[in-house]
């Protein structure tokens, strides 16, 4: 049920994907956990595997958390791509990366639709 919104559709779609490639912190957080689980289930015991672990582990925990694994990038990608829609370009500075990213993310999808 993780992936299924209450209407039955899917929670995971193209543009969610998308927002998380372009927030870098997310998509390293998502990199970190399939290695993560590859240097846990595949390596021996030893030192060298230990810190990698601890390495990856570090990782998934300050970026996945921090970042809402994309969700306020796609949040704000929806709320700047309506703003477009509506009132054309705006310029707006976003405090958090992560909303300055969904912003370039609308910005540059309303750049390609209204090219000329």
């Amino acid at each position: 049920m993780l992936f299924y919104n209450k209407s039955g559709g899917t929670m995971i779609n193209k543009k969610r994907l998308k927002a998380i490639y372009w927030n870098k912190f997310s998509l390293a957080g998502f990199m970190a956990l399939p290695c993560l689980f590859f240097v846990i289930i595949f390596t021996s015991p030893s030192p060298w595997s230990s810190v990698l672990t601890a390495f990856l582990f570090f990782i998934i925990i300050l970026t996945l958390p921090l970042t809402h694994f994309g969700e306020d990038t796609y949040q704000t990608y929806l709320v700047c791509k309506e703003k477009f829609k509506k009132q054309g370009l705006f310029e707006k500075r976003y405090p958090c990366y992560c909303n300055r990213v969904g912003y370039k993310m609308a910005l540059a999808e309303y750049k390609k639709a209204h090219k000329s």
